[in-house]
């Protein structure tokens, strides 16, 4: 609230819906964890069917209010962001679901109101605007994705030029999330490259060049331009493109 540093020392909790956290724990220095103990975590054991980790990160702390008088204690009055009690999104709609994992203890049994962004709880689990609670588990969340090693690659909907077209790059295991509505379209494994070659016999159009030929930790895949040289049949030969994942593995889809 004051952006003022956390105290060394405060144990930060880690939890996920799949794979391993090594350790589960950190302790902050300097309002971060501890670089002498890193926190690894692990694609070990089943991973879920879309590819996607929800991880969150927990500690002990305070509802943050606005300080109306400036006296640093919280009056009836005063507005705060209400916290209630915190789960593990695992289909990532923001919402409880029954199954979905359950931290900590209720903070009460009020409607969430004026809730901050990151402090997904589940309803009804705050405490009322005359009873601030000053003990509450602050929380992030994030997503980490599994990739595979087998490549997805489109193009877009502009049409091919002499000098070249686009192509949407992303891992094959593209899966509506559980709500249903929002699809899922994971990034291939970082640092994948990407090629492109002319595959007609006798072609006078070569490719110049793949921008980006590098996947990056991206979201939901990447875009990359298949640029061609111009010449007169570059908008009717056959051209590969290959995405090439770093354990080796190569998915090529001609164009």
């Amino acid at each position: 609230r004051m952006a003022n540093p956390v105290p060394d020392g405060t144990i930060i909790n880690f939890v996920a819906n799949a794979g391993l956290i090594v350790p589960a724990t950190c302790s902050t220095l300097s309002s971060a964890c501890s670089p002498a103990v890193p926190i690894i975590f692990r694609s070990q054991g089943t991973r879920p069917l879309n590819g996607r980790v929800t991880i969150l990160a927990y500690l002990n702390g305070e509802e943050s209010f606005v300080d109306t008088n400036g006296d640093n204690i919280w009056q009836s009055g005063e507005s705060f962001h209400g916290v209630g009690r915190a789960f593990v999104d695992s289909n990532e709609d923001g919402i409880w679901q029954a199954g979905e994992q359950i931290i900590g203890t209720s903070s009460g049994s009020s409607a969430c109101f004026n809730p901050l962004s990151t402090d997904l709880a589940i309803p009804n689990t705050c405490v009322s605007s005359t009873d601030w609670s000053g003990n509450i588990l602050v929380r992030r969340q994030i997503t980490i994705t599994l990739a595979t090693s087998v490549a997805s690659i489109t193009q877009t909907a502009a049409a091919r030029t002499a000098t070249g077209f686009k192509v949407w790059v992303h891992d094959s295991n593209a899966q509506a999330n559980v709500n249903g509505n929002v699809p899922s379209f994971n990034a291939m494994p970082t640092g994948s490259t990407i090629s492109a070659a002319v595959a007609t016999t006798g072609a006078v159009c070569t490719v110049i060049a793949v921008s980006p030929n590098l996947i990056a930790n991206s979201n939901m895949g990447d875009f990359h331009d298949i640029v061609l040289s111009g010449a007169g049949d570059c908008t009717t030969v056959k051209v590969n493109v290959s995405v090439t994942t770093p354990g080796g593995t190569t998915t090529t889809q001609p164009f």
